[in-house]
């Protein structure tokens, strides 16, 4: 016979994390069960609207956020990345103080094993000399984000990339790589 479980009450988390998500969508995969769902249930608690996707496609997940955001600035920041305190006031800093119509966040990977270093950081330099926009958090106008088709789903990985290439064929001048 199937048991039912109560879901464990919501942990206690510090003010800040009330701030961080006041306002915000989190669009969870695996909502529900396990860490997913844990995750979902915390993220609600705290002032976030929680948007759940069955399928792991990083390009549907952006998507549904973008679909499900109300403002006309959308960022995209992956769940597994520290960011620094003040990139999200520079990124409304740099969107609303110039042209910029989007743009990418450079990431910097701290994986422990020497060899993942070494390939990381040469495929950062390609990607800089290259002029690709790669990584864990990008920003756009929603207008344009919306009329380029937001992220190609087709895409299992470098949808990133592909959007920024999509910015760029389309005269959308003014994507900016930000370096925190």
């Amino acid at each position: 016979m199937a048991q039912s479980h109560p879901q464990p009450p919501v942990p206690p988390a510090p003010p800040i994390l009330a701030q961080i998500l006041k306002d915000k969508i989190a669009v969870i995969t695996g909502a529900g069960r396990g860490i997913g769902a844990a995750a979902a249930r915390l993220f609600a608690a705290h002032g976030a609207r929680v948007v759940t996707e069955t399928e792991h496609n990083i390009a549907r997940v952006r998507n549904r956020g973008a679909a499900a955001a109300q403002g006309e600035l959308l960022v995209f920041l992956d769940a597994d990345t520290l960011i620094p305190e003040e990139l999200l006031p520079h990124i409304h800093e740099v969107m609303t103080a110039t042209a910029c119509v989007g743009g990418a966040v450079d990431t910097d990977y701290l994986p422990q094993k020497r060899s993942v270093r070494l390939y990381l950081r040469l495929w950062r330099v390609l990607g800089r000399v290259a002029g690709m926009a790669q990584g864990a958090t990008q920003f756009c106008r929603r207008d344009v984000f919306t009329k380029l088709g937001g992220y190609d789903e087709s895409l299992l990985m470098g949808e990133d990339v592909e959007n920024r290439r999509k910015f760029i064929e389309q005269n959308a001048l003014n994507v900016k790589n930000l370096d925190i």
